[in-house]
């Protein structure tokens, strides 16, 4: 019986004599992703992530002197508490806080420098798969300028996708390597085993590597038996661990079941419909946006959801029959879908059940399957010396030149959309207009920049379209506690506390409103409730010294004032606060040592009120 030819073996031993390629493609590469990322250098944070990440991360910006031992414990202990078990990413944002503090540019330009690294991988990837430099190229090329990148490498949180991306990438490098290389073999397969640990300890999405080797197996034509399994045995047991700390730490985050319950069936359409739309987005990369809400079901409709969510699952059913049908004609489109479905099944509805029900940010490793197929396929076509061809060959070389100017236009407009957080959230608005999430957000960028009427517009919207929507509340309460409008704002935070009974900022928050309305009583119960739920709350200590200040009640605000800088010992409000109450009561070297104190803690004491306390102890002495 003749032996069936495989047509990667020529691809296969290719690897172990590698040719040249052309050297100006990889810099084309860095100069084509350069412009067109350009402008994300120039963004700001955003309120999405970003200061739970860096700005008001409190473990980030203490990686300096005696506190490196202490940060880096926290930064790689495991609790359940965490949205996500990211040590390596962590670390990276407190290195680079030590160095640029708040400045948002380092954070940027470090973003887009690792996606220029990873584009230059998904090259280096490509070529040693197939040793063929155009396929590399186009992928990489559109690997490098795809809109539904823009998230990862324009938003600084996005962080956490390009940094695993240089290890998982690497690592798939090594890994060719390892296979085709007769030499430092076992090197090369310890070098795969450290990347993908790194990659782990990055983001665990990484822990779908070993199944992408399989696939890359299957691809090369590599046999399945028993010292390919034990080859991925470690690989695997890597990928256990990790799944289940992923888990595990995220076991308090809520998922979209926590609001609105969806069946089995519902999950079905949810996820063939994500599936189809990351397919279309990756033709079609318009109306792309940072949130994506799932779909309200409508009672009484003959169809809970629109069409497009039963359409679906026979797009997709067909797809996947024509998947099937292509394996005849090679291993181009089988690896391909492949290496997509392997990196953004876990993320699918089905299984992860999040607030958004696809997200950019999902398909930066995953659509490097997809690209391939269309590479290899223009590849083949361009080689392809038959007549018959030559008129496709230009419709197809102009629609692809056509695409690619369309996506990098796209992408320089989407980096403009994550400026900062009023573009990012007006843009969101602008897709969906009932997207509560970005109402939420954008109102609190207005309220960071002091327009307070702008946001309560944005709270009112998003309380209108969930009345329990306890951020809002909370904002809203907030913009018109600035804005003078107390009673109002008491009975925001009201609301709050029926919803959230457990919530002390709330308490001390609405004892601030009872203060301003000067309703010390009331102020007084609510801040000590606080106290009662967060025994370590210094700001309603503070708070509380003030009330009782208000009062007359000297000697309880200083024990207040006490136990505030107790608990802060860098409390530079309470040292002033304490200061006044101190002068009120005469005890002028007390009130000179607080208000020298906040002032070098850089609250801005004026200087009149320290020359009346130094005078008044020279009246005292001469007394």
């Amino acid at each position: 019986m003749k032996e069936k030819k495989n047509p990667n073996i020529k691809a296969i031993k290719n690897i172990a004599a590698p040719k040249s390629f052309n050297k100006i493609l990889p810099l084309v590469l860095i100069i084509v992703t350069s412009i067109v990322y350009y402008a994300s250098l120039n963004n700001e944070f955003t309120n999405w992530d970003d200061p739970s990440n860096v700005a008001d991360n409190a473990n980030v910006q203490a990686f300096h002197g005696d506190s490196v031992n202490t940060t880096l414990t926290k930064i790689f202990s495991v609790s359940n508490d965490m949205v996500m078990y990211a040590p390596l990413t962590n670390l990276s944002f407190c290195i680079q806080f030590a160095e640029s503090k708040l400045n948002p540019w380092p954070y940027h330009f470090f973003n887009l420098f690792l996606h220029l690294l990873n584009t230059l991988l998904v090259f280096g990837f490509i070529w040693l798969l197939t040793k063929q430099q155009w396929v590399a190229f186009i992928t990489g090329l559109l690997f490098a300028i795809h809109p539904m990148h823009v998230e990862s490498v324009a938003w600084i949180t996005g962080r956490i996708d390009v940094l695993y991306s240089v290890f998982y990438l690497g690592a798939l490098c090594t890994y060719l390597l390892f296979i085709k290389q007769k030499k430092r073999k076992w090197a090369y397969y310890t070098l795969t085993f450290i990347l993908f640990f790194l990659a782990d300890i990055t983001k665990a999405a990484a822990v779908t590597l070993p199944v992408v080797f399989l696939a890359l197996d299957y691809f090369l034509g590599r046999k399945f038996d028993k010292k390919l399994i034990l080859e991925k045995a470690p690989f695997l047991l890597l990928s256990l661990v990790f799944g289940y700390l992923a888990i595990y730490v995220q076991k308090g985050i809520p998922s979209i079941d926590s609001f609105v319950h969806y069946s089995f069936f519902d999950k079905i359409l949810f996820t063939c419909y994500a599936l189809m739309m990351y397919l279309w987005k990756l033709v079609a990369p318009v109306s792309l946006s940072c949130c994506y809400n799932y779909p309200s079901p409508q009672s009484g409709a003959s169809l809970p959801y629109p069409v497009i969510f039963y359409i679906a699952p026979l797009v997709i059913a067909a797809i996947g029959f024509l998947i099937y049908k292509s394996k005849q004609y090679g291993k181009d489109v089988v690896f391909g879908f492949s290496f997509f479905l392997i990196n953004v099944a876990l993320i699918l509805p089905g299984l992860a059940s999040r607030n958004t029900i696809i997200a950019d940010r999902y398909t930066y490793i995953s659509y490097i399957g997809l690209f391939f197929i269309l590479a290899r396929w223009l590849n083949n076509l361009w080689e392809n010396k038959a007549g018959s061809f030559q008129y496709l060959k230009t419709s197809v070389i102009a629609a692809f030149t056509l695409l690619v100017i369309l996506c990098s236009y796209l992408t320089v407009q989407r980096c403009s959309v994550w400026h900062n957080s009023i573009t990012l959230w007006t843009d969101a608005i602008e897709f969906n207009p009932a997207c509560v999430l970005a109402y939420d957000h954008r109102g609190r960028a207005y309220q960071d920049s002091a327009k307070n009427e702008a946001a309560i517009k944005d709270y009112n919207t998003a309380i209108l379209l969930f009345p329990d929507d306890e951020q809002a509340l909370f904002g809203r309460a907030l913009a018109y506690y600035n804005t003078g409008k107390y009673d109002d704002a008491v009975k925001d935070y009201t609301a709050v506390i029926k919803l959230k009974p457990k919530d002390g900022n709330a308490y001390n928050n609405r004892g601030n409103a009872y203060g301003a309305n000067k309703k010390y009583k009331e102020a007084i119960d609510d801040f000590n409730t606080a106290i009662k739920l967060k025994p370590d709350y210094a700001d309603a200590y503070n708070n509380l010294g003030n009330a009782h200040c208000m009062m007359q009640e000297f000697n309880e605000g200083i024990k207040d004032y006490n136990a505030a800088i107790r608990l802060n010992p860098n409390f530079a409000d309470a040292y002033k606060d304490r200061a006044l109450t101190y002068f009120n009561i005469q005890k002028y070297q007390q009130a000179l040592d607080d208000a020298t104190k906040a002032r070098q803690l850089g609250y801005n004491i004026d200087q009149g009120f320290i020359d009346i306390i130094q005078e008044n102890i020279r009246n005292k002495s001469k007394d």
